[in-house]
């Protein structure tokens, strides 16, 4: 059977490679070959296309909306790298005295002279180091911008910085890498404490100065937590361990909150039905009494922290409980008249309280 080939193909390369071996299969090699070579022949110039013929079709339109655009309004990514960009430089002041600012600002001694700042709270010193040493009065911190950080165990501690720098006229600078998340945070944070206002309108005010600003929702969900917990009447005790705040920093202990499930407070003691760790310090917060609790084991340091921590709960959360001072001499130093220290001597009856409270560990 042969394969006839088109008259007329607009196409002579088309033809030479689908056409110029369909031949007779029967064919010699000949002669075949001799039909390749006439279809090389044929010129490659190409007919003019009858444009006539295809009026009738559809044509395909080209969408220049989706091609960019140099006026074109940013998209909100790009609008979000613009914003980062204005505000990498700038330092933001919240309240009087109150600034918070990126990495690229607490790096700049001209920006920090002129902003008149004379202390500096770094966020993230695990990641950022002190700049200026010699210049300003540092804290530092060690925070992760994760929603499971837990924000509340040094924020009494940044109030009790910035409190003492404004007390002297100081103005103080909260950092972090870029002054969104972790450095806003605090500052809300404070000036909620400081305003007693709640977290919208006070986080609005921020972005309104700071339009970045924008505290992870870990962060956001801790505040929201915090100024309930500190409107409401304490119901059940509340319990805070001793603890490093960071791998970064073994030494900085601060307090943190545990849950009634919390299986941090480790192992019944033999004979006992309850018993809290006896290589840390914990401190107890109830209606009647604020506890330091020191276990046997426990650390160095911790007790010191404990008692800290217990007169920051006084200051911040307004907590006045009456009663005498318990304890040994050489933790009741470290106490106020508020506070009572409570020594392994008197862990019977500090747990025999505390059984007795609404929080079931047995």
């Amino acid at each position: 059977m042969l394969v006839q080939q088109p008259s007329a193909c607009l196409y002579p390369r088309f033809r030479e490679k689908f056409f110029a071996a369909a031949l007779r299969l029967g064919e010699p090699q000949e002669r075949r070959l001799s039909q390749a070579a006439d279809v090389a022949k044929v010129p490659a110039a190409l007919p003019q296309v009858d444009r006539a013929a295809g009026a009738g079709r559809p044509l395909r339109m080209l969408d220049l909306a989706s091609l960019p655009r140099e006026d074109a309004p940013p998209n909100e990514l790009q609008a979000r790298r613009d914003k980062l960009a204005f505000f990498e430089h700038h330092c933001s002041e919240v309240a009087d005295g109150l600034m918070v600012a990126g990495n690229s600002v607490a790096a700049d001694l001209a920006i920090l002279q002129g902003s008149r700042v004379s202390h500096i709270l770094n966020c993230v010193g695990a990641l950022l180091p002190c700049h200026f040493p010699t210049d300003f009065t540092y804290k530092v911190l060690y925070l992760q911008d994760a929603p499971s950080e837990d924000i509340g165990c040094i924020m009494y501690e940044a109030f009790d910085f910035i409190e003492a720098a404004m007390k002297h006229g100081g103005r103080v600078l909260v950092h972090c890498s870029q002054g969104v998340s972790r450095s806003a945070c605090l500052a809300i944070a404070y000036l909620m404490w400081q305003q007693d206002a709640q977290y919208d309108p006070t986080f609005q005010k921020v972005k309104a100065i700071r339009g970045v600003a924008n505290p992870n929702i870990g962060f956001t969900c801790q505040l929201l937590t915090w100024y309930k917990r500190r409107h409401q009447a304490l119901v059940r005790p509340r319990i805070y361990r001793i603890a490093p705040q960071s791998p970064a920093a073994p030494g900085h202990l601060v307090p943190k909150l545990l849950s009634s499930d919390n299986s941090i407070l480790g192992s019944p003691q033999p004979g006992t039905n309850f018993g809290l760790d006896p290589r840390g310090a914990f401190v107890i917060h109830s209606q009647e009494r604020l506890y330091v609790w020191q276990g046997r084991e426990c650390y160095e340091g911790m007790p010191e922290a404990g008692a800290e921590a217990a007169q920051r709960l006084i200051r911040y959360e307004a907590y006045s409980p009456e009663g005498r001072l318990l304890g040994d001499k050489s933790l009741s130093k470290h106490c106020g008249p508020q506070i009572h220290a409570a020594a392994p001597a008197l862990e019977a009856a500090a747990l025999n309280y505390l059984k007795g409270q609404a929080y079931n560990w047995l």
